[in-house]
C-alpha cells in the first residue's frame, strides 16, 4: 500500500470523509480585510508608533555606529562582517545584532522605553583572545554613544551590562555575548 492509498484511519471504511459527515460543519469564511475598519493606523512619516518603530530607530543606529567605525573594522577585517542574523560559517571573525527586548520605562515627566540588545561576536583561534580586541571595542563605542538621537528617538543612556564568552564546538569557534542596555525617550 503506498502512501496515496493508506487510510487516514484504522477503521476508514467505516468513517466517510470530514466534508461529507452531517454532524460537523464547515468553519465559516472570514471575510478579507478588504471593506473592513484598519485596525492599526498607517504610519506618518516623523510619527512615532511605538515600540517596533523604536526597536527599528535603535536597531539602524546600533548598525550605523558599529559599521562607521574604522578601528572594528580593522578587527573584523575586509569587508567587514556585521550581519542581522548569524553569520555563516566563513565569514569569522563577525559582529551579529541579535535579540533586542523591551520594557516600559515611563516616568512622571513623559513616556520612556528600556531595551536590551543582545550582540554576539564569533571569532576563530584557539583561544578567547581574538574576542577581546572587538567586544572591547564594542563596549568603548556604546559608553561614549549616548545622549543621542537616531530617527524619532532620544537614546538616553547606553551601558554595557555584561560579557560572557564561551566556545562553540559546532562552528570550531569562540563567542563573546554582550548585553547592552538602552533607555530611550521619544524625540522633541
Amino acid at each position: 500500500m503506498n502512501a496515496a492509498s493508506k487510510p487516514r484511519c484504522p477503521h476508514e471504511h467505516q468513517c466517510p470523509p470530514d466534508r461529507e459527515r452531517p454532524d460537523r460543519r464547515a468553519a465559516p469564511r472570514r471575510a478579507s480585510h478588504r471593506g473592513r475598519a484598519r485596525t492599526t493606523p498607517r504610519r506618518r512619516s516623523g510619527q512615532q508608533q511605538g515600540r517596533a518603530s523604536v526597536i527599528d530607530d535603535l536597531h539602524l543606529w546600533l548598525f550605523g555606529l558599529l559599521s562607521g567605525d574604522a578601528a572594528l573594522r580593522a578587527e573584523l577585517g575586509d569587508p567587514p562582517s556585521i550581519f542581522d542574523r548569524p553569520p555563516p560559517r566563513r565569514a569569522l571573525p563577525a559582529v551579529y545584532l541579535g535579540r533586542i527586548e523591551a520594557s516600559d520605562w515611563s516616568t512622571d515627566d513623559g513616556p520612556g522605553q528600556a531595551f536590551i540588545a543582545t550582540i554576539e561576536v564569533y571569532a576563530r583561534g584557539s583561544n578567547r583572545s581574538g574576542l577581546y580586541p572587538i567586544t572591547d571595542r564594542i563596549g568603548a563605542l556604546i559608553a561614549g554613544a549616548a545622549p543621542v538621537t537616531a530617527g524619532g528617538t532620544r537614546i538616553v543612556l547606553a551601558t554595557q551590562l555584561t560579557a560572557a564568552y564561551a566556545h562553540e564546538r559546532a562552528q570550531s569557534a569562540f563567542r563573546g555575548t554582550l548585553r547592552l542596555r538602552f533607555l530611550c525617550e521619544p524625540a522633541a
